[in-house]
Formats: structure tokens, sequence, C-alpha cells
């Protein structure tokens, strides 16, 4: 009689162990939306920047461009300097002109040089005499305006005015005296030579005085027409020192 004892792995072998698996938690997936902006490079931001850097720089300097260029053209913050107008000087067509009458001609006035400033100065009126160390006194006696000497005519603007002075010798030897040492002078400084062509009758030339001796005579001035006040200044040969007489 035969006895089944069943199938051959018989008893059953135990189960080997199986690891259960690991929990893993599933997958966060980040929702997209239409407006999200796509993703930049670090670059892109650089790059951004510095162009944004350069534009602003670029219109500062155009402003400040601008502004200097209005404010030359305008001043607006400083003041522009007022143009200092230049006096041109007369053309020789203004000048007075000669004016012929008869054979005789009418030049332009003859200004002297200024005398120094440094030389010293004695100021009398009319009818004061002077004395210079020469030894020859000189007194002035009048001013006549409006002169018409006989051989020549004023030039327009322009008149002769005759000074009458007396001239004497107070030394023991001879002094001799010249029209050159005296000249009229104005209140700005202006000084006129004696006309060395002008003759009322009585004009005074240059000479030579004896001892004792004396002389009378007109010294004529070609001057500006109404030019006032004057003064004559005399500066005797040889002598540092000059002399002024208050016309007016």
């Amino acid at each position: 009689m035969t006895q089944n004892w069943g199938t051959p792995n018989y008893p059953p072998r135990p189960p080997q162990y199986v690891r259960p698996p690991q929990y893993q938690p599933p997958e966060q997936i980040e929702p997209e939306y239409e407006d999200d902006p796509p993703r930049r490079s670090p670059w892109f931001y650089f790059f951004a920047g510095g162009c944004a850097t350069l534009l602003l720089v670029g219109c500062c300097v155009l402003t400040l461009a601008v502004g200097w260029v209005v404010d030359t053209k305008y001043g607006i913050t400083s003041p522009k300097e007022t143009p200092v107008e230049q006096i041109a000087p007369l053309p020789e067509s203004s000048m007075p002109q000669p004016v012929v009458s008869g054979t005789a001609t009418v030049s332009a006035p003859n200004v002297a040089p200024t005398a120094p400033a440094n030389a010293p100065l004695d100021s009398v009126g009319i009818g004061q005499p002077i004395a210079a160390p020469s030894g020859v006194e000189l007194t002035v006696f009048d001013l006549q305006r409006a002169v018409e000497p006989v051989n020549l005519a004023a030039a327009d603007g322009m008149e002769f005015v005759a000074v009458s002075v007396g001239l004497k010798n107070t030394s023991a030897a001879d002094v001799s005296f010249a029209i050159k040492e005296f000249v009229l002078r104005n209140r700005e400084g202006l000084e006129y030579l004696p006309d060395p062509q002008a003759d009322n009758g009585r004009r005074l030339s240059n000479g030579k005085l004896a001892a004792g001796q004396s002389t009378e005579g007109d010294l004529l001035f070609h001057v500006i027409k109404g030019d006032t006040p004057l003064a004559l200044v005399w500066m005797p040969a040889g002598s540092n020192k000059s002399f002024t007489v208050l016309l007016q």
C-alpha cells in the first residue's frame, strides 16, 4: 500500500524576506502661467544696466552742452559784457579846413604838448607882473576874443584870440625873448601855440631887450571857438620854471 506523502517541496520552505518599498513623495510640478516672464541670464541684466547707465550719462552731457551754448549766447548765468564803444578818430574831411583869404591861408590850430606835470607853476591874474630869474618882467593886460587878423580868416568852428602882454628888461644885460615861450592852455590841458602868421597890426615878434628897455604886443592864438577858461603859460628862455596867468 502506497502512502502519499505529498509534494516533494513539502514541508514548504519558509518564504524569503522581501523588503517593503520605501515611500516616495509625489513630484511637485510647478504650475505654468501664461503671463510668467521668461527666465533671463545674469549677463542680460549686466548689459541692460550698462546700457541704461550710458544712456543716462549721455543725457547729462547733452544737457550740459546745450546749457553751456545757451548761456554763452544769451548770458543767463553771467551778464554779458557791455562792449566799450571805441571812438574813432575824426576823418580828415571833418577837421576844420583852411580858409583862403586873399593870398594867405589859415592852417589848423597849432597845438603844443602839455608842460611837464612836475614843473612848478605860479598863478597870477591879469595886470599882475611876473619877474623871471633871467631879468625879464611880464605883465598881461587883457584878452580879446573873435579877433580878425588883417591877413587871415579863422576856420569853421575856430576863432582868433589876442593876449596883450608887456615885457621889460629889469637886468643890467641884454635879454632875448621869443613867442615860442608862450602857450595858451584850456581847462582840459590842451595847449595852443601862438600863430606865427596871424597879424592884427600889433603882433609881438621875437626880439631882444637892452637893459631897462620894454616892449608891448599881442600874442595871437587860433583856438576852438568859445573855448574857455583860458590861461597863458610862460616858460622864459633858460629857465626851468613856468608861470601861469589866469585870463578868465
